[in-house]
């Protein structure tokens, strides 16, 4: 009795420990899931410490202790298995939001009107697709959000800019502008289009979404 009273004493220490951690990593990381495994009881000590902040965030499992002799491959399985549900799930979002919002007129799709959106800060959600043509580029300027096409926009701009492969040059436009970015498959694109944007306005020179 005194040997599991100690064990469960440890338990509590270390759950004290862990918890304040995974807490921390949470406020930082903004994880979709925090999996626990291990003995039920340690589990158990662990989850009861779980803040709001992440007890939503929970998923249990059995397998996988770090006892002597515990297989680690369940644990790493089903790890990556719950990753992939998540990006499935954001993917058929991301389509279905860009649908939407095409529907409302608040999406435009292909470079340049993407481009153009993301200029005027007009992105709120950057779509692109996974595979990308890897001999497409931009035009960068001075900052991510001098973009274009061609030396044409550039001029239209008063600069002169570098060419730059064209999905860096998107994804840092996207940051400058404080847009999100969802990569889904190319064959969930409409019209099998390497990018698209889900806008926050639209002005009278929006392209629309066709």
């Amino acid at each position: 009795h005194r040997y599991q009273h100690n064990t469960e004493n440890k338990w509590i220490h270390n759950a004290d420990e862990v918890a304040a951690k995974v807490e921390s990593m949470v406020r930082r990381l903004a994880p979709r899931f925090v999996l626990v495994a291990g003995d039920v009881r340690a589990r158990q000590i662990l989850t009861d410490r779980a803040s709001g902040l992440w007890s939503d965030l929970v998923v249990s499992m059995d397998e996988g202790g770090r006892a002597a002799g515990a297989d680690r491959e369940p644990v790493d399985q089903r790890a990556a298995a719950l990753v992939a549900e998540h990006e499935a799930r954001e993917e058929a979002d991301a389509v279905e939001k860009l649908a939407s919002a095409g529907a409302h007129g608040l999406a435009v799709t292909g470079k340049a009107a993407v481009v153009e959106a993301l200029r005027k800060g007009q992105v709120e959600t950057l779509v692109l697709a996974d595979q990308q043509d890897p001999d497409d580029t931009l035009i960068v300027g001075n900052s991510p959000l001098e973009l274009g096409v061609d030396q044409h926009d550039m001029d239209a701009l008063g600069t002169h800019g570098t060419v730059v492969p064209a999905e860096g040059a998107l994804l840092a436009a996207s940051v400058a502008s404080a847009a999100g970015v969802v990569v889904v498959p190319r064959s969930a694109m409409p019209g099998d289009i390497p990018v698209a944007a889900i806008l926050r306005y639209t002005d009278d020179s929006t392209p629309q979404a066709q």
